[in-house]
């Protein structure tokens, strides 16, 4: 678990923040190109369960 404070990253991921209903929430996104694709996670897991996916 990281506890810094900095999501950990992998290379061409961007990170965000944006607050729903008093609540923040971070994602990330990565590529321009191609038809979107949305994962989605269960609790109590994380973007980087995707990791080896998203590249």
């Amino acid at each position: 678990m990281n506890t810094s404070g900095t999501p950990a990253t992998i290379d061409g991921i961007d990170h965000h923040y944006v607050d729903v209903n008093g609540t923040t929430l971070h994602y990330v996104s990565a590529g321009t190109k191609g038809t979107p694709i949305l994962l989605v996670h269960g609790f109590p897991e994380s973007w980087w369960t995707f990791h080896k996916v998203i590249p």
